[in-house]
């Protein structure tokens, strides 16, 4: 039998601040693989109010 763990992890990556992007560059340190990162952009106001009805 193989057990097989999956984390999802969320934190942000903003350019020109590192201390809000500590937690990512850390992420990036441990995990070389980038095809283990997935990057979420904005939704915008319309999409966002739609999945919150």
């Amino acid at each position: 039998m193989v057990v097989l763990w999956q984390i999802v992890v969320s934190c942000v990556s903003e350019e020109g601040d590192p201390e809000l992007s500590k937690d990512y560059i850390l992420l990036r340190r441990m995990i070389d693989n980038v095809d283990n990162f997935l990057e979420v952009t904005a939704l915008g106001e319309d999409l966002a109010m739609d999945i919150i009805k």
